[in-house]
């Protein structure tokens, strides 16, 4: 009765200290939807699309794994390690060209014992980043500094949210540098003009057009920290041979790419990030676009490889015992990690771990100050306790005053001719199809995958599936299609080749009778591309409802773009009402 209560008021019931089989199916005959400690056997069900995935991301996070046990010297591994680099970088869309920073101080402030910039620089274009650069007390620290990069994670207020803030602080009055910036869509950074999307909505948003015209929106944030980096190296007050990086959350995630992909990293802390993505989509589910790379686990990019990526460099993973990352993953990636670098001489003592116990997901004093020593370390060689301080110490500004705001009205949008990502995206969107030539079927078929002669019925069951508690996916159809994409397939795939195959049975059993195509919503989508691709099996095609075109979505950040619409990089060659034509 107590637990009925809960779901009736909304809430998602998660169970813990579940051991048999028969206690599951018993609660979940009461619909219970998370075993959060539970042997994941004890709730995958075979016949379940989203577990079948999941199963999937499970065999390639472990094939990936031993990948990298096999090596038997470290130049196989490093050899690895720069394919992988390739694989990312193209997976993710390739980066953009370096062109002219124009930093810009537009102030600054104090806090005991440093002095805060207001900085603004373009990481693109008239694509402005706002940031905080914290820098030590002159009289207690020489110049130049080393310098520790911040990237953020989803804070509505971004370098302002009070954990973030602090941070600089606490690395200052160490006598570091640090460089906290705004990420897309957070501080002074919203992009979409009307409607502020904010946070983890503002990055899905723009993730799934950016996806379209084949970017992953990791790219965006990858590239805003490269860029972050190349303002540290500019200053005559900071060293620019090595630096550290740490963030949690998102700003973990950040973490771990950037170590992995641009050597001027030489140490780092990523935070409230690293598991396994196999406990990861397990447990919680897929993330939002910046953590689902186009088909990572068929390249083998799992989190030991981005770990791994960044050897030899000094480690340390800064975990939370609570937190909804699973730690049991983050452990085994900690063993994987100190392994490796026992195995080829590295040095047992560049792997470490900071768990903050009884603690959820978050940033706390001692996962930052654990950083900042960590960082402090491997830059300068004084391994000490940073400074712990008190919140009144380390306040932000006031939201709105003067000091808060790094440009005019603190919205990078009201500055001229700024662009936002979603106009980037448009004009990539624009070049494509300046590009295009007349589609035909085999193109159609090498960039959705989809095969016609091959095509089996893999019907969709995600109706009473286990669907992660603050999931980034609204729908259990959402949370599939994001599962494929890491898979390095999609939904729309799936979905078209079980209509083609339906349609094969149909005919079989009816002395070739044609079955006529009806779809709704976003099945539209996938029945435009079996229609397309194998019209003779099909007496015509009707749609109700469908989704808008992949051009309006790109065009109009406030049309809904579902996940399980994307094909990654298909409006380079078409557009999916065109098959309707």
């Amino acid at each position: 009765e107590e637990l009925r209560s809960h779901q009736e008021h909304g809430y998602i019931v998660c169970i813990r200290g579940v051991k048999s089989r028969e206690a599951a199916d018993y609660y979940r005959s009461l619909g219970v939807e998370r075993f959060v400690d539970a042997d994941p056997a004890l709730w995958s069900r075979p016949s379940n699309s989203i577990d079948r995935a999941i199963a999937e991301v499970r065999r390639l996070d472990e094939a990936a794994e031993a990948k990298w046990a096999s090596f038997g010297s470290l130049r196989e591994a490093e050899e690895h390690a720069r394919q992988l680099r390739r694989a990312m970088t193209d997976a993710i869309g390739g980066f953009p060209e370096r062109t002219p920073l124009n930093v810009r101080t537009t102030g600054s402030f104090a806090r005991t014992g440093c002095r805060v910039e207001k900085v603004v620089f373009e990481s693109q274009p008239q694509h402005h980043v706002t940031a905080y650069l914290f820098l030590p007390d002159a009289a207690a620290f020489k110049p130049p500094y080393r310098a520790v990069l911040i990237p953020l994670g989803h804070a509505a207020v971004g370098k302002s949210y009070q954990p973030y803030f602090k941070a600089g602080v606490v690395a200052a009055r160490a006598g570091l540098a640090a460089l906290a910036y705004d990420p897309v869509d957070q501080g002074e950074r919203l992009q979409s003009g009307e409607v502020r999307k904010g946070v983890v909505t503002g990055h899905v948003n723009a993730g799934l057009r950016a996806e379209l015209v084949g970017w992953s929106f990791a790219r965006f944030r990858i590239w805003d920290a490269m860029r972050a980096l190349d303002v540290l190296e500019s200053r005559t007050d900071i060293r620019s041979d090595g630096f550290g990086v740490m963030g949690q959350s998102g700003g973990g995630t950040v973490t771990a790419y950037l170590s992995a992909l641009d050597p001027r990293v030489r140490v780092s802390c990523p935070a409230g990030f690293v598991t396994t993505t196999r406990d990861l989509t397990a447990f919680w589910g897929p993330q939002d676009c910046e953590q689902n790379l186009p088909g990572a686990m068929r390249l083998g990019l799992n989190h030991l490889s981005l770990m791994l990526m960044a050897a030899p460099n000094p480690v340390r993973l800064i975990l939370a015992e609570d937190d909804a990352f699973p730690i049991c993953g983050s452990l085994d990636t900690l063993a994987g990690m100190r392994r490796f670098y026992g195995r080829h001489g590295l040095g047992a003592d560049r792997v470490d771990c900071d768990i903050a116990r009884g603690k959820m997901h978050g940033w706390y004093d001692c996962s930052r100050e654990a950083s900042v020593r960590w960082i402090r370390r491997w830059l300068t060689g004084m391994d000490a306790p940073a400074p712990h301080l008190a919140d009144e110490e380390a306040l932000p500004p006031v939201a709105g005053s003067a000091d808060a705001t790094v440009v005019p009205g603190g919205a990078v949008m009201g500055l001229p001719g700024e662009r936002s990502v979603y106009d980037l995206i448009r004009l990539r969107a624009d070049e494509l199809k300046s590009r295009r030539v007349p589609l035909t079927r085999e193109a159609v078929a090498r960039i959705s995958g989809i095969d016609v002669a091959r095509a089996k019925d893999d019907r969709e069951n995600v109706d009473c599936v286990r669907n992660g508690y603050w999931s980034y996916a609204h729908t259990p159809a959402d949370e599939l299609a994001c599962l494929y994409g890491l898979l390095g397939t999609s939904l729309v795939r799936v979905r078209a080749e079980g209509m083609i195959a339906r349609a094969k049975a149909y005919a079989a059993a009816n002395g070739g009778k044609r079955m006529k195509l009806s779809a709704k919503g976003h099945a539209a989508v996938a029945a435009a591309h079996a229609h397309y691709l194998a019209p003779e099996l099909f007496d015509g095609l009707e749609i109700a409802d469908p989704p808008p075109s992949w051009r309006a979505g790109i065009d109009d950040p406030s049309l809904p773009v579902s996940p399980q619409d994307v094909l990654f990089g298909a409006f380079a060659a078409y557009d999916w009402t065109d098959l309707l034509d």
